[in-house]
């Protein structure tokens, strides 16, 4: 697993510059989201009123993927030791996937690949088989909203379970709200 970033520039039906950071996986199609920022949305609204020259606009973009490089602590060493981390969490899940799911009949087993691919990126970089309860709840409650909180943190669950961890993560409680019943009596 690797990752870069790639930039798009404007075409006919594209009127702006893209950044989309490109998360290269084993055997599968690369994960490609869209890096939203402010000083992308500043280079494009210049280059969209003209102040900016295609090449001019094109050569700051460049210098942002750099500085989002820095920023991400992309540098060799540091990604290469997230690298190794991803790597292991990513075998443990294809052991377990091996073990438990392959083979099983499952209505959609891209969708609970995905799961489990989005549980271990949330986590990034920190190691399954090492890390602390209190490392990987404070990492899981910052990465997911309350929706996705508790299926993401089921599958870090499972993970943990393979692995023999002695303990497990806590779901977000979701915020019951009141309802409001409005009854109308019989004319």
């Amino acid at each position: 697993m690797s990752f870069g970033f790639t930039v798009k520039k404007p075409t006919h039906g594209r009127r702006t510059f893209a950044i989309h950071k490109k998360i290269y996986r084993k055997n599968q199609k690369p994960l490609q989201p869209q890096v939203k920022d402010e000083r992308l949305d500043s280079i494009n609204k210049h280059f969209k009123d003209e102040l900016l020259t295609l090449e001019q606009a094109h050569i700051q973009v460049k210098a942002l993927v750099e500085t989002l490089k820095s920023e991400a602590g992309l540098s060799i060493v540091k990604a290469n030791i997230k690298d190794q981390i991803f790597k292991a969490n990513l075998k443990a899940f294809e052991k377990l996937w091996d073990r438990d799911y392959f083979g099983r009949a499952i209505v959609s087993p891209e969708t609970a690949e995905r799961e489990f691919m989005v549980a271990l990126m949330g986590i990034n970089p920190l190691p399954l088989a090492s890390a602390s309860k209190k490392e990987l709840q404070k990492k899981a409650d910052a990465a997911w909203t309350e929706v996705g909180h508790k299926r993401y943190v089921g599958r870090i669950n499972l993970l943990l379970k393979f692995l023999g961890r002695p303990f497990t993560l806590h779901s977000k409680k979701r915020l019951k709200q009141e309802v409001k019943y409005v009854t109308f009596a019989p004319p």
